[in-house]
């Protein structure tokens, strides 16, 4: 039984990215057997859906917190996933804690992969092919060398980034082009209101700033991420800003006094 470990996740993966992901999903939805589901199990695929992002088609959600989400009992989403597997859409995995008294934990809920097959409601399941742990590939050999190229010139960009935008920013990106463009929005947005204020003296607030954006972007929910990046930027240093007049202002007024 595999642990519940960031490596098993990653072995888990089906999907390359969120786009791939919610391209089967979409597929799902659309097929004959969706629409044979009970409405519970559909309740509960859309929410493994949602959270499904990190590891694109890779859920951890425990089925308890599901039934809470759902306002269901834990039996009814475990019915759900039984209903959900059986249909092919979905492959359950038991894992182990990976610490502590390695005891059963949440089981990995992983998305099949799916084709629509042309001029019908259905979908052609297919569910992935996982190697041994010992026998598969890294990662790092199956990429193309152009991938691999830009994934370190990317570390390398990183590495020189302040670090509240090398931990909320760049871990969503897979090349260095992408990232230096959203870098780049990040430092306009903030000089388009203060070219003073420094990012690295107000960590907390540009960090929730990026992370609320990104994550929105992963679920699918932003379609222009420059400008919605900016507009959160530009927000945030905005009040900052604000604030600190307001500090100055104060100071001031107890010197006179």
């Amino acid at each position: 039984m595999r642990l519940n470990t960031v490596d098993t996740y990653r072995e888990l993966q089906p999907f390359q990215s969120v786009e791939e992901l919610n391209r089967s999903l979409s597929a799902m939805r659309s097929s004959d057997a969706f629409r044979e589901l009970t409405p519970a199990a559909r309740r509960v695929f859309d929410v493994l859906a949602r959270y499904s992002a990190k590891y694109p088609g890779v859920s951890f959600r425990s089925k308890a917190k599901i039934a809470d989400e759902l306002g269901v009992s834990r039996m009814t989403v475990i019915r759900a996933c039984k209903q959900l597997q059986a249909a092919g859409f979905i492959v359950q995995h038991a894992l182990k804690r990976a610490t502590g008294d390695r005891r059963q934990s949440s089981n990995a809920i992983v998305f099949s992969v799916v084709t629509p097959e042309c001029d019908t409601g259905n979908v052609t399941p297919k569910k992935p092919q996982y190697k041994p742990r010992d026998k598969q590939i890294t990662r790092d050999t199956e990429k193309p060398r152009k991938e691999r190229k830009q994934a370190i010139i990317k570390d390398g960009l990183a590495a020189h980034l302040p670090a509240v935008l090398r931990h909320a920013l760049a871990p969503f990106f897979n090349d260095a082009d992408a990232l230096y463009r959203a870098v780049g929005v990040v430092y306009r947005a903030k000089a388009s209101v203060s070219a003073d204020l420094r990012i690295e003296a107000y960590e907390d607030a540009f960090r929730q700033a990026i992370t609320g954006v990104m994550s929105a972007f992963k679920r699918g929910k932003v379609r222009n991420l420059d400008a919605v990046l900016y507009a959160a930027i530009q927000r945030t240093t905005k009040a900052l800003h604000i604030r600190g007049l307001f500090a100055d202002a104060i100071g001031m007024d107890a010197l006179v006094r």
